[in-house]
């Protein structure tokens, strides 16, 4: 009986072993199932955050974009008030600053520095306001009543209108 005892005891050794040893591979997959799954979930993180990158990094270039944009429109701007300012002043002579104006003590310097700029603004880009004004004609973009209501003040630009607005014969 002690031959089989032990025998018995053997059995139920190995049986037990042979349990625990199945648990301890099964808990051992598991686990690794459980490694590699976070591995993945590392990855697709890390490839999440390089997106997130590239996408605050393009944001930001498209945000430089807007602010240079931004710039260049209040830069066209200040050219467009200016010459909408030097054409008014061409259109009309009383802008001018008169010479028993210009020994008024009272007036600033500035003013007159400003008006300096603008006439001289006005002598630089007066050959470009007439080539646009001829172009308009010619390609008939601006109609001609509207180009003699603008230009009317001037009689030399208004004398050219009527030059470039003749009909055609």
């Amino acid at each position: 009986m002690d031959g089989m005892g032990s025998t018995k005891g053997v059995t139920i050794f190995f049986t037990v072993f042979m349990y625990v040893s199945t648990l301890f591979c099964v808990y051992e997959r598991k686990l690794s199932e459980a490694e590699a799954a976070v591995e993945r979930q590392k990855e697709k993180l890390l490839k999440l955050v390089e997106m997130v990158n590239a996408l605050k990094e393009k944001n930001k270039e498209n945000e430089r974009r807007v602010e240079m944009q931004q710039h260049e429109l209040l830069e066209q701007e200040t050219i467009l008030r200016e010459l909408y300012t030097a054409l008014q002043m061409k259109n009309d002579p009383s802008l001018l600053p008169s010479v028993h104006l210009l020994q008024r003590k009272d007036i600033p310097k500035e003013f007159w520095l400003f008006r300096k700029h603008q006439r001289n603004l006005m002598r630089i880009t007066e050959p470009y306001i007439n080539q646009v004004i001829e172009a308009s004609v010619e390609a008939d973009i601006v109609p001609s009543t509207l180009l003699k209501k603008v230009l009317k003040p001037a009689p030399a630009l208004t004398s050219a209108a009527q030059y470039f607005t003749k009909p055609s014969k």
